[in-house]
C-alpha cells in the first residue's frame, strides 16, 4: 500500500496555493494548517527513523520497533492546554458565534475543508492514515493533529457525537456505519458549511425555491419607524441569551401585518428575517424532513429570525409534525404563522406564545387606507 502514498518531499506541503479570499479567513488558516501538518510528518519521520514514502510494504505488516513505539509514547499524560487554533478570519468568527462552536470545533472545520480547497490535502492525510484510500481526515487525525495528550484526545472526541453543535447542525458528515469504532470514521464537511467559510451567504436554489431572506441591514432600513411589540421584543433578547428556543404563532388572516410585524422583531434583534412557505415545501420539496433540517441550519448561519408561513396548508399530520421538530435550537427565535388555533399534536412543544391578528373592521380599514 506504501508505495501508492503521497510523495514522501514533506517541503511540498508549503507551495499548497489556495483560491478563497483573504477576507474569508481561510487563506491564513490553512498556512496555519499546513504547518502543523509538516511538523506531524517530520515527528513521524523521527520517530520510525525512515523517510516518509521510504518503506514499499508499510501499512502492510506491523513490526516489533512500531509496537514498541507506540507503547513508549510520551502522549499519555493529563490534558494541557489547547495549542494554537487554525481557523481565524471573519466566516469562522461569524459561524462560531452563530452556532455556538468552540475554538477546537473551529479547527475541526477547517482541517475537514481543505480537501475541498486544495485536493493536495487529500494526499497528506492518506499518507498520514497510512491508507490511501482515505482522503478525508479521520477522528483519530484530526485528535492527533488538534491535541496534545491522550488526555485531551479522550476529554475532546465527544465533539463529535450527534448531541455536538458539528453534528447536531448538519456541519459535518461522519463516513462507514455506526459500528464502525469512532476514531476510524473519516470527516466530511457539509457542503453548505463550506459555502458559507468561504464567503457565500446566499440561499442555495434547494432552499430559496420555498423562501427568502431579508438580511439585517435591509430589514432595519425596511422597517425604519415600525415599531416591534416590545414584550415580543424583550422575550426575544432573553431567550438570545440562553439555549432555550423561543416559538411566538402569529394567528390571524392578515398576513401582510403579520411579516410586518415578525420583520420588525427581526430589526429590534439586530438579525436577518428567513421567510419561508413550509405549505409549499411540504408538497413540492423533495424530501421535506431534509429540507426542514437544511432550513434551520440557514437561520443560524444567516443569524435569522425564521418566519413559517403555510402550516395550515399541509394536511399529512406527519409532515405538519416535522415543521415542528426540525424548529431552530439554542434560544432562537421562530415565528409561525396560521389562521387556526394553535396545536401542537404528537409534538407536545410547551412554551408556544399566540399572538392574535384580528381582522380590523370597516371603520378601521377605512382609516389606515
Amino acid at each position: 500500500m506504501s508505495n501508492r502514498h503521497p510523495k514522501g518531499d514533506s517541503s511540498r506541503m508549503s507551495a499548497i496555493v489556495t483560491k478563497p479570499s483573504a477576507e474569508t479567513g481561510i487563506v491564513p488558516s490553512l498556512g496555519k494548517l499546513t504547518a502543523r501538518l509538516l511538523r506531524m510528518v517530520e515527528e513521524m519521520r523521527a520517530q520510525t527513523g525512515r523517510e516518509p514514502g521510504a518503506d514499499r510494504f508499510r501499512g502492510l505488516y506491523v513490526s516489533d520497533a512500531d509496537v514498541l513505539r507506540y507503547l513508549n509514547s510520551p502522549s499519555n499524560g493529563t490534558a494541557v492546554t489547547d495549542p494554537e487554533p487554525l481557523a481565524e478570519g471573519a466566516s469562522f468568527a461569524a459561524l462560531g458565534k452563530r452556532c455556538k462552536l468552540s475554538r477546537f470545533e473551529l479547527d475541526v472545520l477547517l482541517v475537514a475543508l481543505a480537501p475541498d480547497i486544495e485536493p493536495q490535502y487529500e494526499r497528506i492525510y492518506a499518507y498520514l492514515q497510512d491508507d490511501v484510500s482515505c482522503k478525508r481526515p479521520g477522528i483519530d487525525l484530526i485528535l492527533n493533529l488538534l491535541c496534545r495528550s491522550r488526555a485531551d484526545k479522550m476529554a475532546k472526541r465527544r465533539v463529535f457525537s450527534a448531541g455536538y453543535p458539528l453534528v447536531r447542525h448538519g456541519l459535518i458528515r461522519l463516513s462507514g456505519d455506526e459500528w464502525v469504532p469512532l476514531p476510524r470514521r473519516q470527516v466530511c464537511i457539509a457542503n453548505r458549511a463550506a459555502t458559507f467559510l468561504m464567503g457565500e451567504t446566499s440561499l442555495d436554489s434547494r432552499l430559496a425555491r420555498f423562501a427568502t431572506l431579508m438580511d439585517a441591514a435591509t430589514v432595519a432600513e425596511r422597517l425604519a419607524g415600525q415599531p416591534a411589540d416590545a414584550g415580543l421584543a424583550d422575550l426575544a433578547r432573553t431567550a438570545g441569551n440562553g439555549t432555550s428556543p423561543l416559538l411566538v404563532y402569529f394567528r390571524g388572516a392578515d398576513e401582510e401585518a403579520k411579516r410586518t410585524s415578525a420583520a420588525a422583531l427581526a430589526r429590534e434583534l439586530h438579525s436577518a428575517l428567513l421567510m419561508a412557505d413550509v405549505g409549499r415545501a411540504s408538497r413540492q420539496a423533495g424530501d421535506f424532513a431534509e429540507w426542514l433540517h437544511d432550513l434551520a441550519r440557514e437561520a443560524a448561519f444567516q443569524n435569522a429570525v425564521l418566519y413559517l408561513e403555510g402550516l395550515d396548508s399541509i394536511a399529512d399530520e406527519t409532515a405538519r409534525e416535522s415543521v415542528l421538530h426540525a424548529l431552530p435550537e439554542d434560544g432562537r427565535l421562530t415565528i409561525v404563522s396560521g389562521t387556526r388555533e394553535w396545536r401542537s399534536g404528537a409534538a407536545r412543544i410547551d412554551g408556544v406564545i399566540t399572538v392574535p391578528f384580528e381582522t380590523p373592521d370597516w371603520q378601521e380599514r377605512r382609516r389606515v387606507w
